[in-house]
């Protein structure tokens, strides 16, 4: 469950209230007429960050999940990993923390900030 207090989204998780937390979906939904780099930026966009700054976080995030090289590369173009790790650098680059699950390992949670 979602809503707005001021301009903040609030998730609410099994209880408890995460204003900066990023979900990170089993099925990744990155927009796929948008690249690599303009789906890691979206949320910087959305809240009015400098271009300057949307090109140092998103060029950040980008190397840190290892796709260096596909930034202008559309979600149809990726693995299924690289189109995870995407999806993983959105909400990092917007600064939320991400919290996931390796189906794996049943139940390890990982969190990146």
């Amino acid at each position: 469950m979602a809503e707005r207090v001021g301009l903040q989204p609030v998730v609410y998780f099994l209880g408890f209230v995460l204003p900066s937390l990023g979900i990170v979906f089993q099925e990744i939904a990155l927009f796929p007429w948008r690249s690599v780099y303009e789906n890691v930026i979206f949320g910087l966009e959305g809240r009015g960050d400098s271009k300057q700054e949307q090109q140092e976080k998103g060029k950040h995030y980008i190397e840190m999940v290892g796709l260096s090289g596909f930034e202008s590369a559309y979600p149809k173009q990726l693995s299924g990993g690289m189109r995870q790790r995407a999806g993983i650098a959105r909400p990092a680059a917007d600064g939320k923390r991400v919290m996931g699950r390796l189906a794996v390992f049943m139940g390890l949670i990982f969190i990146i900030k």
